[in-house]
């Protein structure tokens, strides 16, 4: 293994005492987004491999944790994504919202409150709306019930009248306040769970869950604009369009970047980034078009194409998992090699996996697809107190009959190269 370089000497050093996040900061929990990076992990690989005023890329950008935490950092940010809805999330994180866009949502509340639970005999009835067409869910009525359906409906033609358009922050906010209800207004078990349970169905239920949600939603991205405005930056300019996803946001100091990308497919631009923080996708562990299905269809973006492009999940039964992973991986690297600037820094957040009972370190997989670019290796360090993307969906690996290294088997690995 070759010798460190100076700043990946101080990452390595930080990644060995850095604690878990306890509250996120922000708008870090706009919407929920299973198997994100833990934003106090991100934050201390941005800090210490790169300097204020670089550009940092995820190319597996999910949620937008780390351009969220890269601006906070005074860092500008691109992020990548095939998910629509991934870069929905990520870039309401990052729009900020000024105090005319959040004046412009104070109505919403008052307009919705007569279709709200506690306006109770004086509840205000709805009038018809489409239900969305959902090609492969078998009976919608097994999923939805009959007043969840005539409330989503509702929320979803009121969202599309109110956003102002979709380059607007107050769009995003509602856009990300209605996907953010779709499973909780559903039968659908939990966000990681394709299971169906009974829930409560009664007037003003999903409504309810929609306010609440913008409630909640307004006030991160209001901190969010807090913190950044202490650094020095106000936004300019904002651009935002969907299907496909290109975003752009633009502050006095620094810009961030969204696009819906497959990684592995070419027309990168060459040297945008000095570094590279991106947890890949993980070998066998989530389906999020299973699990976000229905907020695919609520929201009228293409599931099938984007099932096309979601790399590892866990139900394609083939048999050529891992060696369809290494190659996609291998694919992917090359496209992002392309986006960096001669001696960048990439680090990735991983974890190893189980393919039908059999352990596979994915750390090992990794390692190869970079050094066959010609990375340079630096490290691979498991870090003691951050649990992994994994945690929570499953602890530990030995109900599967493996083992791996960390306390639980689902710790995060963080694997450090340079760009010759």
């Amino acid at each position: 293994m070759k010798p460190s370089t100076s700043s990946a000497t101080k990452a390595l050093e930080a990644l060995r005492t850095v604690k878990a996040t306890r509250r996120p900061r922000g708008a870090q929990a706009v919407h929920p987004y299973f198997g994100k990076v833990d934003s106090a992990l991100a934050r201390a690989l941005i800090d210490t491999l790169s300097r204020p005023g670089d550009v940092v890329l995820d190319p597996f950008c999910g949620s937008g944790t780390v351009l969220h935490e890269s601006l906070l950092s005074s860092r500008s940010c691109i992020g990548w994504d095939s998910s629509p809805l991934a870069t929905l999330i990520a870039a309401t994180k990052v729009c900020g919202i000024s105090e005319e866009e959040d004046r412009a949502l104070d109505p919403i509340a008052d307009e919705l409150a007569p279709y709200r639970s506690a306006a109770g005999l004086f509840s205000k009835s709805m009038d018809h709306h489409a239900v969305p067409a959902m090609s492969r869910v078998r009976d919608i009525n097994y999923w939805f019930q009959p007043q969840a359906l005539i409330e989503l409906a509702f929320l979803r033609d009121f969202v599309h009248r109110h956003d102002r358009g979709e380059c607007s922050a107050v769009g995003l906010v509602l856009k990300s306040a209605f996907s953010r209800i779709v499973v909780p207004a559903s039968n659908q078990q939990g966000e990681s769970s394709y299971r169906r349970i009974e829930k409560s169905d009664h007037q003003g239920r999903v409504i309810d869950l929609f306010i609440g949600g913008l409630t909640d939603i307004r006030a991160a991205v209001k901190e969010f604009s807090s913190l950044i405005r202490s650094t020095g930056s106000m936004r300019s300019h904002l651009r935002w369009s969907l299907n496909p996803t290109v975003g752009e946001v633009q502050w006095s100091e620094q810009h961030a970047v969204i696009l819906e990308r497959d990684t592995r497919v070419g027309k990168v631009d060459p040297g945008q980034a000095s570094l590279v923080v991106t947890s890949p996708p993980y070998l066998m562990s989530w389906d999020y078009g299973l699990y976000h299905k229905f907020r695919f269809y609520w929201l009228g973006l293409d599931l099938d194409h984007y099932e096309e492009t979601e790399i590892g999940r866990h139900l394609r039964r083939k048999n050529d998992d891992v060696g369809r992973y290494a190659d996609d991986m291998a694919r992917s690297f090359k496209e992002i090699d392309r986006a960096l600037v001669p001696k960048a820094h990439i680090a990735l957040v991983n974890a190893p996996s189980v393919v039908y009972g059999a352990l596979v370190d994915t750390n090992e997989v990794l390692a190869d697809a970079a050094r066959g670019i010609g990375w340079e290796v630096i490290d691979c360090v498991a870090t003691i107190d951050i649990p992994g993307p994994h945690h929570g969906m499953y602890a530990s690996l030995s109900p599967r009959g493996a083992t791996a290294p960390g306390e639980s088997g689902k710790r995060e690995h963080v694997l450090i190269f340079r760009k010759a």
